[in-house]
C-alpha cells in the first residue's frame, strides 16, 4: 500500500516537473525573440543617437507643406547595416558555441558512464 502511494506520488511530482520544464523552455523562446528583435533595432537606434542629425524634416510655408530628405541619409544605413550584420553574427557564433560546448559535454559524460 505504501509502495503504491510512493508510486503516485512520484508520478505526479514527474508530471509537475515536466509541467514546469515545458513552461520554462517557452519562455525562454520568448526572451530568445525578445534578444533577437533588440539586437536588430538597438544598433539602428544607437548610430542614430551617436549621429543625432536631421536626415528629414517637414517645413511648411502657408497651405504648402515640404518634407525633404538630407543628402547625407545614406551615411546613416551605411553605418546602421553593418553594426546590425555584426550584433547578429555574433550572437549566432555565440550560440553556436554554446550548443557545440553542450555537445562536447554530452559527449564526455557518455564517454565516462561507459
Amino acid at each position: 500500500m505504501n509502495s503504491q502511494n510512493d508510486s503516485r506520488t512520484n508520478i505526479s511530482i514527474a508530471e509537475a516537473s515536466r509541467r514546469i520544464a515545458l513552461e520554462t523552455r517557452m519562455d525562454s523562446d520568448a526572451m530568445k525573440t525578445i534578444a533577437a528583435l533588440t539586437m536588430v533595432y538597438l544598433p539602428g537606434t544607437f548610430v542614430a543617437t551617436l549621429f543625432g542629425m536631421v536626415f528629414f524634416t517637414v517645413s511648411s510655408t502657408g497651405a504648402e507643406t515640404r518634407f525633404s530628405v538630407n543628402s547625407k541619409w545614406w551615411i546613416y544605413l551605411s553605418a546602421t547595416i553593418p553594426l546590425t550584420m555584426v550584433t547578429v553574427a555574433v550572437w549566432l557564433g555565440w550560440v553556436k558555441w554554446k550548443i557545440w560546448k553542450r555537445k562536447q559535454f554530452e559527449e564526455n559524460s557518455k564517454i565516462k558512464g561507459t
